[in-house]
């Protein structure tokens, strides 16, 4: 095997080179599934939902820009007299000049303050919830409105809050 080094006759393994190849298309593969997990927006048609009534309340609380420059709106969101059983929100912005609408990716946690403020018997507790966005995902005006599923049943709440990718 030297001497087949020294004169040039030496050709690689098959074997490290299936390695290698194998090791590449894995790499790949995480790297691809690694970026459509923060891709955080997806296209959404809102027009087949309800806009929730007043038994129901929700409020934005911030709309902030994270440490790596990520959009970040938080709040919560509750039908009142109805404890918190299952619950899913998703957040969901519309661009005020192209009326087109995304849900961004949205996770629940809880909010215990919530339950003690109304202080009816139920329980509000998984009420928060907090929807994260990539820097350039999003630019320009944006009207947010939150989709509530909850104990199998859901609907759109118009927050009545807008903000502008640029003043955040």
């Amino acid at each position: 095997m030297i001497k087949e080094k020294l004169t040039g006759e030496y050709k690689p393994n098959r074997m490290i080179k299936f390695v290698v190849c194998i090791f590449t298309a894995v790499a790949l593969l995480i790297c691809a599934l690694t970026y459509l997990q923060y891709v955080t927006k997806k296209s959404v048609d809102i027009s087949q939902y309800d806009i929730g009534g007043d038994e129901y309340h929700h409020q934005i609380e911030q709309i902030y820009r994270g440490e790596s420059g990520e959009i970040r709106i938080t709040g919560f969101a509750f039908k009142a007299g109805e404890d918190i059983e299952t619950v899913d929100v998703a957040v969901i912005v519309k661009d005020t000049s192209t009326e087109e609408t995304y849900e961004l990716r949205t996770g629940c946690f809880s909010r215990e303050d919530i339950s003690q403020l109304m202080d009816d018997g139920c329980d509000y507790s998984m009420s928060g919830f907090q929807a994260v966005t990539g820097k350039k995902e999003l630019n320009g005006t944006y009207r947010i409105y939150i989709m509530f599923r909850n104990n199998d049943s859901e609907c759109l709440l118009d927050t009545g809050t807008e903000f502008n990718t640029n003043e955040i």
